[in-house]
């Protein structure tokens, strides 16, 4: 199995992974290879390419020792592997509560040094109502802020699963699922199946379950909860952090302004003005988040990061229970995969050709000829049907298919594409076989045939090919790029970023360079190529064989385009369908 293999040397440029997915980035943007991905041979020759093309020579190919087909080996294995990932059973990360690094709001108390107070205990009243006002009516709200600021920066990993790369519980669930996705490239390419797993077999994110998020909401909400609070505030104000020792510390300042005159010359007027109210207050916010940090000397309670560790003693202990369920259920399912596509091999008595020893080579040469010279369509008989049975199940089961069987394999494929476009109801071998038979075909990186062009029928004009470029089959996508699952029953395993690579690289453009794309409803037609002249289709021709092709004379001069429009012409290939 050939993986892509990614150095320190990388800087982190991304064009690699513009041009294939089995290339990903991390958050830095370096590179690293997906690990439920391997290099198929299809995608070797592009895989070279990127390597040869790293400016900073960081990418390579390695070849991977393949999985030994046993079945209980395999599922051993995974389950050892999975069982490998501990989870810790206290937080690994530090909870300690820093009140310093929190901003409380608060608003200053304005007026002081204001002298406005006709008298000492005016102000000094005044100086503390506004204290009272600010400060200490409000010590409690200080308090939920501190804790809210604390449970946001430290905690909000444990129960905040707005973004679950974020929490503390991704980091093993992500090295779970890169195990996952280990086992699924492993027994894929080992079978030459990519197709075997379910969609969502790779995905492990056990803390999606809505009981245990409401389980982590719960439990971390206590922490900045008012019981908290009102039980931290009985211990506080019954130490030095008393409202009086606060109060004690608000002063009072003086001055005499000129009053006027009377008998005795000129008068002065004493004012008073409040100070050191703001401070004070200040020094109540921070001793607020001192005792938070230190409680057991000031309350009966625990520091409130003893609290949360204690809280996220059992939140851990909740996960521990659902990843081991959620394990099983993985292993349940990987071990049905392996019971169903790891077989023994094929006995000789299992793979016995019928009794007269006719062989597939034997069948493809007769029906080759029946098409090629008289454009006969017969269904196969029982004993030729078995004949083809047995070669593609042979050939399917086998992890490295002979150049001969490789090349039957091909022909089978292209007449079997012959009786489905030329025939009338008549089949050649079933969809299922068919199916498998080209799934293999195109998964060991061989191109997908033609059919051959039906002799001896008077119905078919034939025509020398005009544009062997445009006579391949047309490519096919049921997946947007290489990393997402095909669809159930799909034998393709093209993607629509592998196509638009091929095209930009076909018409030598550039990455950067932009495209329209037009997409419309799948409709299974006549595949048609000619020349556009002056807006018009001339000599339009079916796909044909390598070198003969069938002239469609009903489509021949149809507008397709705008003849106003000057340019040279130019060949065209698209899907012809009858609407009515």
């Amino acid at each position: 199995m050939r993986q892509f293999c990614v150095s320190g040397s990388c800087t982190a440029c991304g064009e690699c992974t513009l041009q294939t997915d089995l290339l990903l980035e991390d958050a830095t943007g370096h590179v690293y290879p997906a690990a439920d991905c391997y290099i198929k041979n299809s995608e070797l020759p592009l895989a070279k390419e990127l390597v040869d093309a790293c400016p900073a020579h960081a990418l390579s190919i390695v070849e991977k020792e393949d999985v030994k087909i046993d079945e209980n080996e395999l599922i051993i294995s995974l389950k050892q592997k999975l069982e490998s990932v501990e989870i810790p059973e206290y937080p690994d990360c530090d909870l300690t509560f820093e009140p310093k690094k929190y901003q409380i709001d608060y608003s200053n108390a304005t007026g002081e040094y204001d002298y406005v107070y006709s008298s000492e205990h005016k102000a000094l009243n005044e100086g503390r109502s506004r204290f009272s006002k600010l400060f200490w009516d409000r010590r409690k709200e200080f308090a939920l802020s501190y804790l809210a600021q604390y449970k946001t920066d430290v905690l909000s990993q444990f129960y905040n699963f707005s973004d679950l790369d974020r929490t503390w519980y991704s980091q093993f669930s992500k090295c779970i699922e890169t195990i996952l996705k280990e086992a699924k490239a492993n027994l894929c390419a080992a079978t030459g199946n990519d197709n075997i797993f379910p969609e969502d077999f790779t995905t492990f994110c056990p803390e999606l379950d809505r009981s245990f998020q409401n389980i982590c909401k719960s439990e971390i909400a206590d922490i900045s909860s008012t019981w908290y609070v009102n039980e931290f505030f009985e211990g506080f104000d019954k130490e030095r952090f008393k409202k009086s020792h606060y109060e004690q510390y608000i002063e009072t300042k003086s001055i005499e302004l000129y009053d006027g005159k009377n008998w005795l010359g000129d008068k002065f007027k004493s004012y008073y003005a409040f100070c050191n109210v703001n401070e004070e207050g200040r020094d109540l916010v921070e001793d607020i988040g001192h005792a938070l940090r230190c409680a057991p000397s000031y309350s009966r309670l625990k520091a409130i990061d003893t609290i949360a560790e204690e809280y996220l003693q059992y939140l851990i202990s909740n996960y521990q229970k659902i990843v081991e369920e959620e394990i099983q259920k993985k292993l349940v399912v990987y071990s049905d995969v392996v019971k169903k596509n790891v077989t023994q091999p094929v006995t000789e008595v299992e793979a016995e050709i019928p009794a007269n020893n006719t062989t597939v080579e034997d069948l493809i040469s007769e029906y080759e000829n029946k098409i090629k010279n008289s454009g006969k369509f017969i269904t196969p008989n029982e004993e030729q049907s078995r004949i083809i049975e047995v070669f593609v199940n042979r050939y399917v089961d086998s992890r490295n298919p002979s150049a001969d069987d490789t090349k039957s394999a091909g022909h089978l494929i292209r007449i079997a594409k012959t009786f489905y476009e030329y025939s009338e109801n008549v089949t050649f071998m079933s969809d299922f076989t068919y199916d498998a038979l080209i799934s293999k075909y195109l998964h060991n990186g061989n191109t997908e045939p033609t059919g051959f062009v039906p002799k001896g029928s008077k119905s078919f004009s034939k025509v020398e090919i005009k544009y062997p470029a445009l006579h391949n089959n047309m490519d096919k996508c049921y997946r947007a790029t290489d990393s997402d699952p095909i669809p159930e029953g799909v034998k393709e395993t093209a993607s629509i970023k592998e196509f638009l690579i091929n095209a930009y690289k076909a018409i030598s453009m550039s990455p950067s360079d932009k495209i329209a794309i037009e997409i419309s409803p799948k409709i299974d037609g006549v595949s048609i190529n000619g020349t556009v002249h002056e807006g018009r289709l001339i000599k339009p021709q079916t796909r044909g064989d390598e070198s003969e092709s069938i002239y469609v004379a009903g489509l021949d001069g149809m507008v397709i385009g705008n003849p106003d429009i000057d340019v040279e012409d130019f060949g065209i290939q698209y899907e012809a369908f009858v609407t009515e």
